[in-house]
């Protein structure tokens, strides 16, 4: 879609700075060269230092994700300029990338509570991660059933927050003489915020690998996504 035809003045976007992300209005989109929003209540904390922007854009399918560079911004950042604006990249909400553990370049952290009893289990091992789902590896299988459901609060990077609600979809052996199970959970509840932020942190993490080596990840972005897989 055309930055012109999908930004234009009015239009409802989030930006992204880091972890953190607010609601802005489109005043003007002059397609790639300049975007000028401005906040609908808190602005997004922006300093001279502030580079990279994230620009989300809901639709009913799923989420336009634009990479931008900030330009210069007005009153603490409650109006922003963004340029060098890049091509919409639509991810589909069932369309889920799953982000394997080694790809994650940042400090990630989960806490999880099963709904039926009051245990917290913390620092859990991350096995990978998508939009739709999460597997986690845990040393006790006996702790958790198939169809429980459970509170999940996933920290990344110690800055940006998400909590869902999960449904406990499989447990199967991982590492027999380990004793490591893969639990997999499927996301019943999240909300908006959370799933803008998460989905955002996927496509940042598989930009950074893709800087890293970009060959090896040009030659898998055919496969990056699974369709109707659940996690």
């Amino acid at each position: 879609m055309d930055l012109g035809t999908l930004l234009q003045p009015g239009q409802a976007v989030r930006l992204k700075v880091d972890g953190t992300t607010a609601p802005y209005v489109v005043n003007m989109c002059n397609n790639s060269k300049l975007l000028v929003c401005r906040a609908v209540k808190q602005p997004i904390p922006v300093t001279p230092e502030t580079f990279r922007v994230f620009i989300i854009k809901n639709s009913e399918s799923g989420l336009f994700i634009i990479k931008s560079q900030l330009k210069e911004s007005s009153e603490r950042g409650a109006v922003i300029a963004l340029t060098n604006l890049s091509e919409p990249r639509f991810i589909q909400r069932r369309e889920h990338y799953r982000l394997s553990h080694s790809d994650i370049s940042v400090p990630f952290e989960i806490e999880l509570r099963p709904q039926n009893n009051a245990n917290r289990y913390k620092r859990l091992k991350l096995h990978d991660i998508s939009a739709g789902g999460i597997g986690l590896i845990v040393k006790a299988s006996s702790a958790f059933t198939v169809g429980t459901h459970v509170s999940l609060t996933i920290n990344l990077d110690r800055r940006s927050f998400i909590k869902a609600i999960g449904e406990i979809v499989h447990i199967t052996s991982f590492n027999a003489n380990a004793r490591d199970y893969l639990v997999g959970i499927e996301y019943i509840q999240i909300d908006e915020a959370s799933l803008e932020t998460l989905m955002s942190f996927i496509q940042e993490q598989v930009d950074f690998e893709h800087r890293r080596n970009p060959a090896e990840a040009d030659a898998e972005s055919a496969g990056l996504f699974c369709g109707d897989e659940t996690d």
